[in-house]
């Protein structure tokens, strides 16, 4: 779900209040795409107000250095600090009374990174916890929240990191990507040495060999171009290998898609998979290549972090 369909979700719900956008503010130029997004179409969102834990997120006025509103002329030494990097953080999100707060950091190399700024332990290195990856993905997670608990101090959070830690380059990113195409590789070659007898492989090793499949293709042609080539017990695996990540967006993403075509099942018009594209409706081909497959492409399910975690015992 991108920013724009979840502040419209978020319009709907009685419990929370989106303000009209007021443009009149400029803003920084660095500030992340997707923040740039939101104040082209709200002023802040209040989010449970009447809850435990609900949560205002900042209009234009208000997103200001998280420092110069956590502190007076007089508490610290501005000409030192102008020097740190929580300099280049911006208030996102606050809850006064609790003395709760969220920065975003506009740094060219964690732009858009979100920390828990709480005001006793904001800046601190060890105790400034990126809570999450970016803008979209807070907001997300504050409204899924509905008030209820601050969601980066659950049990079942996945841990991001500290602020201070070092950024991923994109070279560590395109090492990343290699480590694990070589990782997941190595399952789709067994079962291809194996004359495709999926009975081969274990369970989690089917799960890697799908998940390779999947993201190839779904990377370069799409759903159709991955269910058409590799079928239903390819899909069934994958569908697995994401519940086992707990990759939940992706999950919800490629059933939607299966769901669509399922329809054409028992069609004897159809003697070979690549002749379903054939037999959809066009609304149905748009809603699966060009508007499904692009969520796809735009998830924020950290594929590549969680295989590792998740099937770390083939490392």
């Amino acid at each position: 779900m991108n920013l724009t369909e979840l502040i419209e979700i978020i319009k709907l719900d009685k419990n929370c209040e989106v303000k009209p956008a007021n443009k009149e503010i400029v803003l920084p130029t660095n500030i992340p795409n997707d923040l740039k997004e939101f104040y082209e179409l709200t002023d802040g969102i209040k989010l449970f107000e009447n809850e435990a834990y609900g949560i205002t997120i900042v209009g234009r006025e208000g997103f200001i250095p998280t420092n110069k509103y956590l502190f007076s002329e007089d508490d610290v030494n501005w000409e030192e600090l102008e020097k740190e990097v929580c300099n280049k953080w911006c208030l996102v999100a606050k809850v006064d009374e609790m003395s709760q707060y969220i920065s975003i950091d506009l740094t060219s190399e964690r732009n858009g990174q979100c920390y828990d700024s709480f005001y006793e332990t904001h800046s601190l290195q060890g105790d400034s916890a990126i809570i999450a990856k970016n803008f979209t993905e807070l907001v997300t997670k504050l409204y899924q929240n509905k008030g209820q608990h601050w969601f980066w101090l659950q049990d079942d959070f996945e841990k991001l990191g500290d602020a201070y830690d070092e950024p991923i380059s994109e070279n560590k990113v395109e090492e990343l990507d290699k480590k694990w195409f070589d990782f997941t590789l190595k399952f789709v070659e067994k079962l291809s040495s194996n004359n495709d007898d999926w009975n081969v492989l274990s369970e989690k090793e089917q799960e890697l060999a799908a998940l390779w499949k999947l993201e190839m293709d779904i990377y370069n042609g799409g759903f159709l171009q991955f269910f058409c080539n590799w079928g239903y017990t390819c899909y069934l695996n994958a569908i697995r290998s994401l519940e086992r990540m707990k990759a939940e967006e992706c999950l919800n993403i490629i059933q939607t898609q299966y769901k669509i075509i399922q329809r054409l099942e028992g069609n004897e018009e159809i003697k070979a998979l690549w002749d379903l594209p054939k037999f959809l409706k066009e609304e149905e081909l748009t809603e699966i290549s060009e508007v499904l497959d692009r969520k796809y492409w735009g998830n924020k399910d950290n594929i590549i972090e969680k295989t590792f975690k998740t099937y770390s015992e083939f490392q």
